[in-house]
């Protein structure tokens, strides 16, 4: 299922603007972007006092309606002056107020298909096969795919790393990783866990459209 990509532009009372590209989660048939304070679990973060830790929410329906949602937040969700109550529709022109930022839409949701990665996988002493699997994105431009006991990380600057699971065994071209913090895992290079060999043939693939405005 593709993912939709959401473009915002973030302003502040003192003029500060920021031009931010957001790729929903899913959520049931729907798209999800979180917004607040506390950089884990939301995809725009306002590092703010008079934001909630997760203050409200846009909510991207299948055929690309837009809607926010306040999530109990303590100083509320604006929109055309009027607090949010419950789930409401969002469209071009309007503002979501919330502490001292607003935030608009600067055009309507497109679709957009998974990033890819390319890996050589070797399993149980067998021939390599060459697979090219959807990586799902996670937070802020960080992609993640799971790889029996370790997690696949890559950033949309082309950078991956392993990341080993609890008590997992895991080594990067002979070298042990010694615990559960990512490791970088350039292109070439081969990572052992279990029964398991994986080769990253590539950088990650970036689905057509994705870069443009």
């Amino acid at each position: 299922m593709s993912d939709w990509l959401v473009t915002v532009l973030m302003s502040d009372r003192m003029g500060g603007r920021e031009h931010l590209r957001v790729v929903t989660r899913a959520d049931g048939d729907n798209g999800i972007v979180w917004i607040g304070r506390s950089g884990h679990g939301n995809q725009i973060v306002i590092p703010r006092d008079n934001v909630s830790r997760r203050h409200c929410c846009l909510i991207v329906r299948p055929d690309g309606i837009v809607l926010v949602k306040d999530s109990g937040s303590t100083n509320g969700t604006w929109v055309s002056g009027k607090r949010v109550a419950g789930i409401q529709r969002f469209v071009a022109g309007d503002k979501i107020y919330l502490g001292d930022h607003y935030i608009e839409i600067a055009g309507p949701p497109v679709r957009v298909a998974p990033w890819q990665v390319r890996l050589e996988v070797t399993e149980d002493n067998r021939p390599p096969r060459t697979e090219t699997l959807d990586m799902q994105w996670t937070a802020d431009d960080r992609h993640e795919l799971e790889l029996d006991d370790c997690t696949l990380i890559i950033n949309e600057a082309g950078g991956s790393w392993l990341q080993p699971k609890a008590a997992a065994k895991l080594a990067i071209d002979d070298t042990v990783v010694e615990d559960t913090d990512p490791a970088r895992f350039p292109v070439g290079a081969v990572a052992r866990t279990g029964k398991l060999a994986v080769r990253l043939l590539e950088k990650p693939i970036a689905p057509p459209g994705f870069w443009e405005p």
